[in-house]
């Protein structure tokens, strides 16, 4: 999603946004990003995901410098690895049934 919105900056398209926040859980931290993009996209340019997740860091979990981009590495890292598990990519074979140990 970040990278979607530092392109409609890019492209001087953000007059309008329009959010859909039917299923907020595990997405706090990206909606965050979008309402402060959308608020003072200037503030944040293409380069600065890692700036804002330290800075989240330092927030939520009270650690600073060292600590702080360690903790945003992770949770950049957890994105990713949790936006491939999409719900478009889902099927009845995804997840056995019977093996609960997979």
């Amino acid at each position: 999603m970040w990278e979607q919105l530092n392109v409609a900056v890019s492209f001087k398209t953000d007059q309008v946004w329009i959010l859909n926040v039917g299923d907020l859980k595990f997405l706090e931290v990206p909606l965050e990003y979008f309402m402060n993009l959308a608020y003072d996209a200037g503030r944040w340019p293409r380069e600065s995901l890692s700036e804002y997740l330290a800075l989240v860091a330092e927030r939520d979990f009270n650690v600073s410098g060292d600590d702080a981009k360690e903790v945003a590495d992770i949770m950049a890292t957890c994105s990713m690895y949790a936006s491939r598990r999409k719900a478009e990519l889902v099927d009845a074979n995804t997840f056995s049934l019977l093996n609960y140990d997979e």
